[in-house]
């Protein structure tokens, strides 16, 4: 139902052209294996973070009253997901959130920010975290996240703490992912 969902959202296409959200390869694949807990380490432009903000911007829409939390690496960044948002939401932003019409808001933060949104949110999304300047942040933003949260923690490089998450990911509760990976394997 969420993945149906996703598919009547208008996103924006690399050429600025406002287009229905289809789902590529590596985001189908992805859909197929999602949790509750995932930790995605992915090559870019394979619209990973854009699957991200349309499954948590549907399950916002459907569920009234959901916090959904979005914190990536530079403020540049969190701008740019706000901005894909609101076009996927087909509503403009008050500062670093969105308000929709249910009483659900989305938040974004820069990781190196005071976060803070009253009440533990439903969905957690990290963005970029093997470039996050802070390990303890990180971590505290798990910890905040809870076993009852939805959260992807995904990047593109590996840092030593990426690295620590990903070797522990089967303690910590979280489903890895590698969607180029599996694309090739598949293939061959």
């Amino acid at each position: 139902m969420i993945e149906q969902q996703m598919q009547q959202l208008l996103i924006k296409n690399t050429y600025g052209q406002i287009v229905p959200f289809r789902f590529r390869p590596a985001q189908y694949r992805l859909a197929q294996r999602w949790t509750m807990r995932n930790i995605i380490f992915k090559d870019r432009q394979l619209g990973i973070s854009t699957f991200i903000l349309a499954r948590f911007l549907v399950q916002a829409k459907l569920f009234p009253g959901t916090i959904c939390l979005h914190v990536c690496t530079e403020r540049e960044l969190a701008h740019y997901m706000l901005r894909a948002l609101s076009v996927m939401a087909g509503v403009e932003s008050e500062g670093m959130v969105i308000t929709l019409d249910n009483d659900s808001q989305l938040y974004f933060f820069q990781c190196c920010d005071r976060i803070s949104v009253g009440k533990r949110p439903d969905k957690v999304h990290l963005s970029e975290v093997g470039n996050w300047p802070d390990k303890i942040k990180l971590n505290q933003l798990i910890e905040l996240a809870g076993d009852f949260t939805e959260i992807a923690v995904e990047s593109t490089t590996r840092s030593s703490q990426f690295n620590k998450l990903w070797r522990n990911a089967d303690k910590l509760n979280f489903s890895r992912h590698r969607p180029a990976k599996e694309l090739i394997s598949k293939a061959a």
